[in-house]
């Protein structure tokens, strides 16, 4: 598993963002880059569902917000240097 893979397509590789946070194949600066990427996906489908297509996309980026404040917030004393 590729980060840059999962970077451009983490429901390929992931299916709840629970499952990524769980992963141990990534560390915190990885996990965080992927969050970001796919809460701007997760946000593209919920402006495309509230233009009328359905789906649980808000709930989703919901929780991938909530994991990726809670690694953030864990980063903001970690000295290691940011992607």
């Amino acid at each position: 598993m590729k980060l840059n893979d999962v970077i451009n397509n983490p429901t390929n590789f992931f299916e709840t963002p629970e499952k990524l946070m769980e992963s141990e194949a990534f560390s915190k600066a990885d996990k965080i880059q992927i969050f970001q990427k796919w809460e701007q996906d997760a946000h593209q489908l919920v402006v495309a569902s509230e233009e009328g297509m359905d789906g649980g996309e808000s709930a989703m980026l919901h929780k991938i917000k909530t994991m990726l404040d809670s690694l953030e917030a864990e980063s903001d004393g970690d000295p290691s240097p940011s992607k």
